[in-house]
């Protein structure tokens, strides 16, 4: 064969090494995608609990009173009117409703409330964050609250009532 259609092509060696490099690539790229969506979403939580404690203020400004919370400690339907796309927020990950629960709701877990008390909480993805521990929540507070197996607490995102 003449040496110039030898040159052309590339070795099986150059053939795998760049499949290597891309492969590294790839796996970084996967690995902070990942990281962001998680962040993302812990963010848009923070917002969402942020703008349940809006629509509770402005419900207690409205009638002197929360509200009791719905069913399994949600977001009741009387607060709907009071969200600007008249949908409470959900999960961005699970499309499940936010914990919410008030004074005289007692579900258990060594919980204790004030009287005109609430407690709007979101269990967040990042181990690190989280604002619970650090911010008082007036006196509403779980004691039992664990990680998979019981090891390690959520890292929870929390907030409460304002007015006094």
């Amino acid at each position: 064969m003449p040496k110039s259609f030898l040159s052309r092509g590339f070795t099986l060696v150059e053939l795998m090494v760049v499949i290597g490099i891309i492969a590294i690539l790839a796996t970084v790229g996967l690995a902070v995608y990942t990281s962001t969506q998680v962040a993302a979403r812990d963010t848009k939580r923070e917002a969402d609990v942020i703008e349940i404690q809006k629509a509770l203020e402005q419900y207690y400004l409205d009638n002197k009173e929360y509200p009791l919370p719905a069913a399994g400690h949600t977001l009741p339907a009387v607060l709907t009117p009071y969200f600007s796309n008249q949908d409470p927020p959900t999960d961005p990950q699970t499309n499940n409703s936010y914990s919410y629960v008030t004074a005289g709701t007692n579900p258990g877990n060594g919980e204790v409330c004030d009287i005109n008390t609430y407690n709007v909480c979101a269990v967040l993805e990042r181990k690190a964050s989280g604002n619970r521990g650090v911010q008082a929540i007036s006196g509403c507070e779980k004691a039992s609250d664990s990680g998979v197996g019981g090891s390690e607490p959520f890292p929870y995102y929390c907030v409460g009532h304002l007015s006094n």
